[in-house]
């Protein structure tokens, strides 16, 4: 019956006395070094092995990069992209100030309802981008609203006369709808009014 115990590793066999002991070492870190790559022995340093036995304790491991473990002089450029960040993980607050730039927001992507209220003003609209016109309508009379506009815009009274005789007592802008030309408004007055119009004029669209 053969003998089952395992054979031990004991290094390099048995080499003549005559055989020059440099080569020796070299021949023993050379096992050494081909030992540590096959994972049969541990290394030192930065060149510890890890064995086969000890890798299931790494397979599953969660890995875990605490707060400021990444730089952004370590990430490639295109190594981040949307589909690899969780829904909500950009808040505001990871924004530095003025990162976020118009050719950074795509068509569409900022809605009326996504805008926080007060947030746009007046001053932070770009000049000529709101127009207004104003005048005065007498009771049955078409108006056309001055000048071509990209949308339908505002109409709104800013005084009210007495209604004319044989009037129903409706006052105010009614039926208000595109004109013959392009780009052109016009609403039926009810009632005598003074009235203003306020929206964004064909032209201003260069601005948006």
């Amino acid at each position: 019956m053969a003998n089952s115990r395992p054979t031990v590793d004991r290094g390099l066999m048995s080499v003549p006395r005559s055989f020059p002991a440099d080569q020796y070492a070299f021949l023993v870190k050379l096992l050494a070094y081909m030992q540590r790559l096959g994972g049969n022995i541990r290394g030192d340093n930065p060149n510890r092995a890890v064995r086969r036995s000890e890798m299931s304790a790494f397979s599953d491991r969660e890995i875990v990069i605490r707060e400021g473990g990444v730089a952004a002089r370590q990430l490639a450029d295109g190594a981040v992209t949307t589909e690899k960040l969780a829904d909500n993980a950009v808040t505001g607050k990871k924004l530095e100030q003025g990162s976020v730039t118009e050719r950074e927001i795509r068509a569409g992507a900022v809605t009326t309802a996504g805008l926080a209220a007060g947030s746009v003003t007046w001053d932070k609209l770009a000049p000529g981008l709101v127009s207004f016109v104003s005048g005065e309508a007498a009771d049955g009379e078409t108006i056309r609203i001055p000048g071509q506009w990209l949308f339908p815009p505002l109409i709104a009274m800013t005084s009210i006369m007495l209604p004319a005789a044989g009037t129903t007592g409706r006052v105010g802008a009614l039926n208000p709808r595109a004109g013959e030309e392009d780009g052109t408004w016009e609403f039926d007055a009810a009632g005598n009014f003074g009235w203003f119009a306020v929206g964004c004029a064909r032209g201003a669209d260069d601005a948006l």
